[in-house]
């Protein structure tokens, strides 16, 4: 997805699953550090400036983690 000039990682997480395997594929421990190796310049989406994920929320239908290219939470 692309907004304002920057280009961004959009992964549906809701099955817990789908978040284990994202994770387990990029031998990572946390959604932070996906972030940073999904948004590496050597990464084959060519250094996005964020990714955002969508994940399950106990109040709400769902949430979103939002991480910067460096893994800070946004």
């Amino acid at each position: 997805m692309s907004g304002t000039g920057n280009d961004f990682i959009i992964s549906n997480l809701l099955c817990s699953e789908k978040q284990s395997l994202l994770l387990q594929q990029l031998n990572v421990p946390t959604l932070s550090d996906a972030a940073i190796q999904l948004c590496d310049t050597e990464s084959p989406w060519k250094g996005a400036d964020g990714a955002l994920f969508i994940v399950p929320s106990h109040h709400y239908d769902f949430k979103w983690e939002f991480f910067n290219r460096d893994g800070s939470s946004a």
